[in-house]
């Protein structure tokens, strides 16, 4: 059968109007001040740079590094965890389930605009200055934010093309398919079934201001062909979608709740 993989990772809505700066700029950081996405300008290796609030980072490169995941377009999506290291100077990245890990030191940060020094925790003579600017939110609004936030599927109904539905019972371990979304339109997602594991990363945004789909781009881009997930129920403790794949083949009906990983 088919998995459905789709994981919007969620991060609240920050307010830069909170960040204590020093004549409009800091080099004095805590967490809570880099939350949000920022779109790398001046590197050939690095795009962007994604920070949750619940300690969720999103890394997408545009060389061909090895990553966990990878967008329709090619680019390398590497997810995570972050904390500010031991010596509270920098932010320690830790990717790919701690195979991978980077340090950002140097960091001197603006409401738009962020500038900092990406080093290889294996190899301290690999540094990358990066400078960056903050990507916009989505508008806020309440179904945006009973959304985003990171789900898990209970329950998935596959109907083939002749209408016969096929009901999979999902759980923490044999099959998990988490799905997690932000403010900033991206998406990532964790799917794994007998050790297998599968991490899909896109884009999403409301269909129309009625907010009762979503369109899902399986790029790093608002551009191209893009699904459509209609939300049949929406609450604070559940979610329910469904689609049809492009062929028509088959139609999916998830049921989902909650849930407090993203992998």
């Amino acid at each position: 059968f088919v998995i459905l993989i789709i994981n919007f990772n969620s991060c609240e809505s920050d307010d830069s109007d909170d960040i204590n700066f020093d004549d409009g700029i800091s080099s004095e950081i805590n967490l809570e001040d880099i939350y949000g996405k920022w779109i790398v300008n001046n590197s050939t290796i690095y795009k962007s740079f994604e920070f949750t609030d619940k300690g969720v980072c999103i890394l997408v490169e545009k060389s061909m590094a090895k990553s966990m995941a990878k967008s329709a377009d090619g680019e390398k999506v590497s997810l995570g965890t972050y904390a500010m290291d031991n010596l509270g100077l920098g932010i320690m990245l830790l990717l790919e389930n701690g195979e991978r890990n980077l340090i950002l030191d140097e960091i001197f940060l603006t409401k738009e605009s962020a500038s900092f020094n990406v080093t290889d925790a294996d190899n301290s003579n690999n540094v990358v200055s990066v400078q960056s600017d903050k990507a916009e939110e989505m508008e806020e609004s309440a179904r945006t934010e009973l959304l985003a936030k990171s789900w898990l599927v209970v329950s998935m109904t596959v109907t083939d093309k002749e209408g016969i539905p096929f009901t999979f019972q999902l759980g923490e371990e044999n099959i998990r398919i988490i799905f997690s979304l932000t403010y900033y339109g991206t998406f990532s997602s964790y799917g794994s079934q007998n050790g297998e594991v599968e991490t899909p990363y896109g884009n999403w945004m409301w269909t129309d201001n009625t907010e009762t789909a979503i369109k899902v781009w399986a790029n790093n881009e608002f551009s191209g062909n893009a699904q459509i997930y209609t939300i049949d129920s929406l609450t604070e403790n559940s979610f329910v979608f469904s689609l049809s794949t492009e062929d028509g083949r088959a139609s999916f009906n998830c049921i989902l709740e909650p849930s407090g990983r993203f992998w």
